[in-house]
């Protein structure tokens, strides 16, 4: 399934919530769309001296940085939000659209990973060399993140299928604005409880083809666990998920109160264990997987070059040369076409510069790709 269906049965059954006051970028920042191939391949990419030296600085000195807010950014605070809110997001496709997808900011992945270093052994070190074993803690650490947010993504995606199999009601909405915004920073979020278990459980299995070295790996999963205890309620009740029973009943209990948007719900959990594919991501793991960056700053993962974008103005007049034309129904400052078979596209209006995301979308939408873009404006 296109995402471009999604947003259209999303847009049809009136259930994209556009303006919402979810988490996107300051004006200060700037995304990055990873590319997957080559942060995969420690063969590919290269990084430069100054985060070799900041990442093999404390190696084996077993700190917990992670709870130690002056080891941080600045503007990172762990009080209410803690680095998993902070530092990486998902971005639902109900509130963002085309716009959707995984952020991760760079400055807390090298925190993060200098983090992991300091649990690995100085032999490892001596073993892979600087430059593998500093690629290799990031990555690492990119996982847990990625693996986080990437369970948000599964959790959208259940109640994606709940509104198409039961139809015109939406499943997830009325679960995000009764059940995870209330209690969210309380120890009745499960939802982000099961997301930090997730990233612990599934360190082992992010990529078979390139797995991380076996003591960074071991190294990341007792960082994760060790640190659990402090972030913020809700975040912290991982530790009652890590085994693969308590997981698969703690993420049942989460597709009941999705399915019922209520925090106690009446079904048998249980129900759910015939029904476990229903959590399956729509879309692979390397699918909108963005890297933010401060404005004046380069990039230290590799990231897919693309040309210059282009404003919402002409992006409609694109749409526009292909028989589109404006139509009412555009929530907010979104621009809404349509043609004259009932094919759709939703813009976020007034844009000097269209994200990757859309801009990608919105053009693969009329067969052309983003390297078509100077020759059609």
């Amino acid at each position: 399934m296109e995402v471009k269906s999604i947003v259209s049965i999303l847009d049809r059954d009136e259930v994209l919530d556009l303006e919402s006051n979810e988490k996107t970028l300051s004006e200060n920042e700037y995304q990055c769309e990873i590319d997957m191939e080559l942060f995969s391949d420690s063969d590919q990419w290269e990084l430069p001296g100054y985060i070799l030296e900041e990442l093999t600085s404390t190696v084996g000195q077993k700190i917990n940085s992670i709870s130690s807010e002056e080891n941080w950014p600045e503007q990172i605070t762990r009080g209410d939000s803690g680095i998993w809110d902070t530092c990486a997001w998902y971005q639902p496709i109900h509130f963002f659209a085309y716009d959707w997808g995984i952020y991760i900011r760079e400055d807390c992945l090298i925190k993060l990973a200098k983090s992991i270093s300091s649990y690995v052994d100085p032999g490892a070190l001596r073993f892979l060399g600087t430059q593998l074993f500093s690629k290799s803690v990031l990555r690492a650490a990119f996982q847990a993140f990625y693996l986080h947010e990437h369970f948000h993504h599964k959790v959208e995606s259940f109640g994606i299928r709940l509104h198409i199999s039961q139809g015109l009601k939406s499943k997830y909405l009325p679960y995000k604005k009764n059940v995870y915004r209330p209690n969210l920073y309380s120890d009745l979020c499960l939802e982000e409880a099961l997301a930090n278990a997730d990233s612990y459980r599934r360190l082992d299995e992010f990529s078979r083809k390139n797995p991380l070295p076996y003591q960074i790996k071991i190294a990341a999963k007792h960082y994760l666990k060790d640190t659990f205890k402090y972030d913020p309620p809700g975040y912290r009740m991982a530790q009652q998920y890590l085994s693969p029973s308590e997981f698969k009943h703690g993420v049942a209990s989460l597709q009941c109160q999705i399915n019922e948007g209520t925090l106690t719900f009446k079904q048998n959990h249980e129900d759910w264990f015939s029904a476990s594919q229903m959590t399956h991501s729509l879309f692979n793991h390397r699918s909108n997987i963005y890297s933010v960056v401060n404005k004046g700053s380069h990039p230290i993962l590799p990231a897919k070059v693309f040309p210059k974008s282009c404003s919402t103005g002409d992006m409609i007049k694109i749409y526009q040369n292909k028989g589109y034309q404006i139509v009412p129904g555009g929530k907010g400052s979104h621009v809404k076409l349509r043609n004259s078979r009932g094919e759709t596209m939703i813009l976020p209006g007034n844009r000097k510069e269209l994200s990757i995301g859309v801009l990608n979308s919105a053009l693969k939408s009329l067969g052309y790709s983003i390297g078509d873009l100077a020759t059609i404006l």
